[in-house]
């Protein structure tokens, strides 16, 4: 997923993985945000470790752990999201 960022002009690359977790990268200018997220639970502590060092976001990154609504085909849609942060130039 970093490679295909930072190798197109795209903003962000969106990956759906097993149990529902869905994981984007976006690129806000020079910063990189990092967004684990599924409807049914939030990610778990263990899932956002293992992201943050699969996608080299450095230990002291922002977290933040919300709940978003989005309209989907049979009306809202609730997801458990935990967003990182960090400062970097790709």
């Amino acid at each position: 997923m970093r490679q295909t960022l930072a190798g197109s002009q795209a903003r962000f690359v969106h990956c759906r993985l097993q149990r529902g977790l869905e994981v984007v990268l976006e690129r806000r200018e020079e910063r990189l945000r990092l967004a684990l997220g599924r409807m049914d639970a939030p990610p778990s502590d263990v899932e956002i470790e293992l992201c943050q060092q699969a996608f080299a976001a450095p230990p002291d990154c922002d977290v933040r752990r919300l709940v978003k609504w989005r309209n989907g085909k049979g009306g809202p849609v609730t997801y458990h999201v935990a967003e990182l942060t960090w400062r970097e130039v790709i």
